[in-house]
């Protein structure tokens, strides 16, 4: 999965939050990890081929 343009602009949160979590120790609550899954999963279709 590569992500170009518009689709890695929309990740930069969730990097982020993620990096956060692993490096600093931070704690995210339950509808911060719910809404990291949801971002993942729109990305993810975004990057289905023929799905624009």
């Amino acid at each position: 999965m590569q992500l170009v343009g518009v689709e890695s602009s929309r990740a930069e949160p969730a990097i982020a939050a993620v990096l956060g979590v692993a490096s600093l120790d931070e704690r995210l609550p339950a509808a911060s990890w719910c809404g990291l899954a949801v971002l993942a999963g729109g990305l993810a279709f975004l990057t289905l081929p023929g799905r624009r």
